[in-house]
């Protein structure tokens, strides 16, 4: 069954949100425009907010919705690492499905989905991070690293060290990668700012 479980979280991480809300209210492949990322970010910028929105928290569900499939699992059968597998696999789901030849988004939204069931205070702490970032700098990427570095920071304070605060920081690591071109952009100057 948790090999089940697994598959699921892959398979459900791995749903295109934003490329499907953008084809379908504006006949738009959002990879061909903007950054060309699938998140939800790039979906504001090609089909408006509340298309954002709808974008953010389906992509949020996608890691959570695992995760808690997971927990419950392994209160009656214990597995070891069951649930930072399932956490893991969704946003590796999202950010390489299957869908667009393994091309997907940046995993920001589906690692904070994955692990609020886990860490709910540091999932709150990141959350009011990034917001309160984002309103400063008006630069996404700089608040999602910051807000990420809080959310683990704040896991390790209140929750200690585990192999779920382990498989968080593991998540970070990627999420930073997928923002590579993002950092190469800060480096130069040229990262877009909100308006």
């Amino acid at each position: 069954m948790h090999w089940l479980i697994l598959l699921l979280a892959y398979a459900c991480g791995s749903i295109p949100t934003g490329f499907i809300v953008v084809w379908f209210t504006r006949r738009i492949n959002i990879q061909t425009v903007g950054s060309g990322n699938i998140g939800s970010t790039n979906v504001g910028r090609v089909a408006g907010r509340k298309a954002a929105l709808f974008t953010q928290a389906v992509d949020v569900l996608k890691g959570a919705i695992p995760t808690i499939i997971a927990i419950m699992w392994n209160r009656s059968h214990p597995t070891p690492y069951l649930v930072e597998a399932a956490a893991l696999l969704a946003i590796l789901g999202h950010d390489f499905t299957p869908y667009l030849r393994f091309r997907g988004g940046k995993g920001v939204n589906t690692t904070l989905g994955a692990f609020i069931p886990i860490f709910p205070i540091a999932a709150g702490i990141g959350l009011l991070t990034h917001f309160i970032v984002r309103k400063t700098v008006r630069v996404v990427s700089v608040a999602s690293f910051i807000a990420g570095v809080a959310f683990v920071v704040v896991a390790w304070l209140v929750y200690g060290w585990s192999s779920r605060l382990a498989a968080l920081m593991l998540a970070w690591v990627i999420m930073v990668w997928q923002h590579r071109s993002n950092i190469v952009r800060l480096l130069q100057g040229v990262e877009p700012r909100e308006q």
